[in-house]
């Protein structure tokens, strides 16, 4: 009878299945080792470019509600901002107060040209004689 070493002694069962586990426990661990690392990469570029353009975003946010034609912004975020600014004063002091931190004052810049948005659109109302609820398309000599 021939003696078997073991390494070329027939796997058993359990041996088998342990191979079996560490290979997919090895495969999960590369998935996710890529995963991770797309992740960081793609964040640490998304950071890159909007830490460079960051007075770019903050202006374009800041006049959106000033845009000429129909601007969803104005449609959708304005009077929210304007009821939450009129009807509560603790948020009216601290967009005041605030005027310090670049991102308090950006939004009450945001909701001060909300305000701007809104009297114009009044104004066009009156001329015309809209109702409160019919949109109005801003001229492109803007507000």
């Amino acid at each position: 009878q021939k003696h078997q070493t073991p390494a070329t002694a027939p796997m058993g069962y359990l041996e088998t299945k342990r191979k079996t586990e560490v290979e997919q426990a090895l495969k999960s661990m590369k998935f996710l080792t890529d995963f991770l690392v797309s992740l960081s990469v793609g964040t640490s570029g998304t950071l890159f470019l909007l830490e460079s353009k960051k007075d770019d975003i903050r202006i374009d946010y800041e006049e959106s509600p000033l845009v000429p034609g129909r601007s969803v912004v104005a449609d959708e975020m304005c009077p929210g901002m304007l009821q939450l600014y009129q009807n509560h004063s603790s948020v009216r002091h601290i967009l005041v107060q605030g005027q310090h931190d670049p991102n308090l004052a950006t939004v009450a810049t945001f909701v001060k040209n909300c305000q701007k948005r809104a009297n114009y659109e009044s104004k066009i109302r009156q001329e015309q004689g809209k109702s409160e609820d019919e949109p109005i398309i801003v001229p492109y000599t803007g507000l």
